[in-house]
C-alpha cells in the first residue's frame, strides 16, 4: 500500500496480482512524507522495494512494528486511522489492481512453495512428475488442502482453502471508492 499526499494517489495492493512491482514503479514517484508499506519478503527487500514512514514503537511490547500491512484494504485502514485522516485520504485518487482468478490462484500456488516448503513438499510438482500427477498435486493444494498452508491466516473457517482466501481476500479491493482498476492483463499498457 502507498498514501501518496505528495502524487494525490493511493496505491491498494492485493494478493497475487503484481502488485509488488506496480507498487515498487509508483514509489519511486512518491516524496520523503508519503507512506509506503513495501515489500513483506526477504526476496523483495533484497530487490530494493521502498518502505517508508512505517513504523511505530510498541510501548507494551517494546519492540518497532509496521503500522500497516502490504495488502491492506481500504476498510482496514479506515479502521486503523482517525476519521479526520481518512477524510484527507479519501480525497486522493484510489488505484488497485486485478487479475484473472485464475492466473492468481496459479501464482499464489508457486510463491506457497518457494515460501513456505515444509508443510507444503506433497503438493510440490518436480521434475520426474507425470502430467497427471502434477495436475492432482496443484489441484489437491488449491482445493482440498484445509488449512495446512501458513500463509492463509484465516478470520473464520470457510476460508482455509487457498482458492477460497484468495477470492475472499481480493473481494474486499472491490471498493465503490476506487478510481482505477489496473488489470494485470494490461500492464504494459
Amino acid at each position: 500500500m502507498i498514501i501518496s499526499p505528495t502524487k494525490g494517489f493511493v496505491f491498494f495492493k492485493p494478493m497475487k496480482t503484481a502488485g509488488s512491482s506496480v507498487e515498487f514503479a509508483l514509489a519511486l514517484s512518491c516524496g520523503p512524507d508519503d507512506l509506503v508499506v513495501g515489500g513483506m519478503s526477504g526476496e523483495e527487500k533484497e530487490a530494493g522495494f521502498l518502505q517508508q514512514n512505517n513504523e511505530y514503537y510498541d510501548e507494551i511490547e517494546k519492540e518497532v512494528k509496521a503500522k500497516f500491512h502490504t495488502h491492506t484494504t481500504p476498510d482496514s485502514l479506515k479502521e486503523r486511522i482517525s476519521p479526520e485522516q481518512f477524510s484527507d485520504i479519501e480525497d486522493l485518487t484510489w488505484i488497485t489492481m486485478s487479475r484473472n482468478p485464475w492466473d492468481a490462484i496459479v501464482s499464489f500456488y508457486w510463491w506457497s512453495l518457494r515460501e513456505y516448503k515444509e508443510p507444503n513438499e506433497e503438493f510440490r510438482i518436480t521434475v520426474g512428475d507425470s502430467n497427471k500427477t502434477a495436475k492432482n498435486k496443484f489441484s489437491d493444494f488449491i482445493f482440498f488442502n484445509d488449512g495446512h498452508h501458513p500463509g492463509i491466516t484465516p478470520n473464520s473457517q470457510d476460508i482455509f482453502r487457498p482458492w477460497k482466501y484468495i477470492q475472499k481476500y481480493n473481494t474486499q479491493f472491490l471498493d465503490p471508492r476506487m478510481d482505477h482498476y489496473i488489470r494485470f492483463e494490461n500492464i504494459e499498457q
